[in-house]
């Protein structure tokens, strides 16, 4: 226990002092781990924050999801990253796994209706020293942002910061190693509600697929729709209150009830595998 009060106490300062000492040395402080997960395997590259500057540059003032300040920033788009790193391989489906455990996963219709950039420097500082300076090291090494949201029902789940992995697989095989129901066709509306939302939080019996934010997995979760539908659509309007622990869970109040039930419908045939 006090061996983790001393890292939560020391990292940021850590972090801070290599950020100054080496503000001119991108290369070595930012890395972008870059997993390819396909049928022909896996292997990994490391991509740097200088490799990833290198690509076409936009900047504008803009608010950072994290706290909706506008500041000055450059970006680039992550159509960009991945026609750049990426587009030689087999790969359809994009997952980025953050530091705290939460994933956030890009579809290439995700992409061309949100246009989600990585964000390069702040205020004029590669992102990194900026979070070190201010006290929040841990919301780096890379943070992604999307530029447009309307279509999106659930807008905060393509928003993720503490981006240290993005994995590049396909969106078939990512589906295979998930419950049957996730690639049937009568769960359409349910499958995109849980993909978009709930996988960013709740592991699976998938190593790929599927955040660690939640100490609730899939499995849990079918259990709950198919046992206590009551308690499991209180959750989803408000979750704090029906479990005082769900402190991190968002509301989902916004859910249509066609979109709760086919949610439920979903996570029901999960359980009854």
């Amino acid at each position: 226990m006090m061996n983790m009060l001393l890292r939560l106490i020391l990292l940021p300062i850590l972090f801070h002092a290599c950020a100054l000492l080496h503000a001119d040395e991108p290369v070595k402080l930012f890395i972008l781990s870059l997993k390819f997960q396909t049928s022909e395997g896996s292997h990994v590259k490391e991509v740097s924050w200088d490799e990833i500057s290198k690509l076409p540059t936009h900047s504008a003032r803009l608010p950072m999801e994290i706290d909706e300040v506008e500041r000055e920033m450059t970006y680039v788009y992550l159509s960009d990253f991945i026609a750049e790193f990426s587009s030689d391989e087999d790969v359809d489906f994009w997952l980025a796994n953050c530091s705290d455990g939460y994933q956030s996963n890009f579809s290439p219709a995700i992409i061309e209706a949100t246009n989600p950039y990585l964000i390069l420097t702040v205020e004029g500082q590669p992102l990194g020293a900026w979070l070190a300076e201010i006290g929040h090291p841990e919301w780096g090494p890379f943070i992604i942002n999307t530029e447009k949201t309307d279509s999106l029902r659930d807008p905060g789940h393509k928003n993720p910061w503490g981006v240290e992995e993005i994995i590049a697989t396909n969106l078939d095989l990512a589906l295979s190693e998930l419950p049957e129901p996730f690639s049937d066709p009568d769960h359409s509306l349910g499958q995109d509600i849980y993909l978009n939302a709930c996988l960013s939080c709740h592991s699976t019996d998938s190593d790929l697929m599927g955040g660690h934010v939640s100490t609730r997995n899939l499995t849990l979760l079918s259990l709950f729709a198919s046992n206590s539908e009551e308690y499991f659509e209180s959750m989803l309007i408000d979750p704090s209150a029906t479990n005082p622990l769900a402190t991190k869970m968002p509301s989902y109040a916004h859910y249509s009830n066609e979109e709760k039930e086919s949610l439920k419908r979903l996570l029901t045939a999960v359980a009854g595998e």
